[in-house]
């Protein structure tokens, strides 16, 4: 029930939140399932401009011949959603091919670095997952253009060291573990820690529960770091989050290698790090200077409003679909 209406009242959320709300600002669409799509008249079908494939729909990205069905009843140009959290996930050049324009999730900024033709890498638009924080909507479009904090973190009395709260489970978020295990050994002031996703038995020291919205929001406010670590893929909701608040943000350095469609850049916006020695020395050096803390942590914040534009990126994703 809570998903229906969410939907009915046009609330975006979930990882997709940002690019959806950026597609109804920029394009007059319709959602539609897989089958409904598939099941469209002819007639129907001829009134669309362009199609957009969401990767989790149900159709295979990684098989071409997975298309040919929508292929067939669509004359119009067909793109690609593709909201996998791993950069690395790429469909082949027989998928590609078929493809108008891949909006990928948080890729490579190296393009070289998959294994398509270069008429295909040129097909990539990146696009990045929505921030819990700043609620998207898809009717009342005119709630996407502001999303403030006032006061910034940085800006107020800020009574924890580091802050990080985050899932852990089988086989998954090793080095969330690791990291947290360092801190929790440390002598810093740590707040947080891990909670278990499907019974994962997380380690005791190591071990907190979900808090709700209202307190996870006053944690991240009220302290000095906040890590930001590796989830499935390397950027995360956490990200998003200490940007928009204003609060500094240290990062795994695998989110140093990706292409955001606004640039983030290590050293200015956020800081990060490469090993668990490499992040204690941050953490104690950033600890100790409080200007050159905050000066990073306004300079996330800013950098944040230029990423979560949802009219620009309206804009951007309505060009590229009427380029054909």
């Amino acid at each position: 029930m809570k998903r229906v209406h969410r939907w009915s009242t046009g609330f975006l959320d979930g990882q997709d939140g940002f690019f959806e709300a950026s597609l109804h600002m920029g394009c007059r669409g319709k959602r539609k399932t897989l089958q409904e799509a598939e099941a469209l008249p002819p007639s129907k079908a001829g009134f669309y401009d362009a199609v957009i494939v969401n990767a989790k729909s149900g159709l295979d990205p990684f098989a071409p011949e997975a298309f040919q069905t929508l292929r067939r009843k669509f004359t119009c140009p067909v793109s690609l959603f593709l909201g996998a959290a791993q950069p690395e996930v790429m469909p082949p050049d027989a998928v590609v091919d078929q493809m108008h324009y891949v909006f990928k999730r948080e890729p490579f900024r190296d393009l070289a670095r998959y294994t398509l033709s270069h008429q295909n890498r040129r097909k990539i638009l990146p696009t990045h997952l929505s921030c819990p924080l700043a609620p998207t909507w898809r009717r009342w479009t005119s709630r996407n253009a502001a999303f403030p904090c006032v006061p910034l973190a940085c800006e107020t009395n800020q009574t924890h060291d580091v802050f990080f709260i985050g899932g852990s489970a089988e086989n998954r978020f090793t080095e969330r573990e690791r990291a947290w295990s360092t801190i929790v050994k440390s002598n810093v002031d740590a707040v947080g820690g891990l909670f278990s996703i499907d019974g994962y038995p997380v380690p005791q020291d190591l071990r907190t529960e979900k808090v709700p919205k209202p307190e996870f929001k006053r944690l991240l406010m009220a302290s000095r770091i906040n890590l930001a670590l590796d989830g499935i893929g390397p950027f995360t909701y956490r990200h998003l989050e200490v940007f928009w608040a204003g609060a500094f943000c240290l990062s795994n350095a695998s989110i140093d290698v990706l292409k955001l469609r606004a640039p983030l850049l290590e050293g200015r916006d956020y800081v990060s790090f490469t090993d668990t020695t490499d992040m204690m020395d941050k953490i104690h050096w950033y600890l100790s200077h409080d200007d050159a803390r905050n000066t990073i942590a306004r300079n996330g914040r800013q950098a944040f409003e230029r990423l979560y534009d949802v009219r620009a990126h309206a804009q951007e994703i309505a060009h590229a679909l009427g380029d054909a």
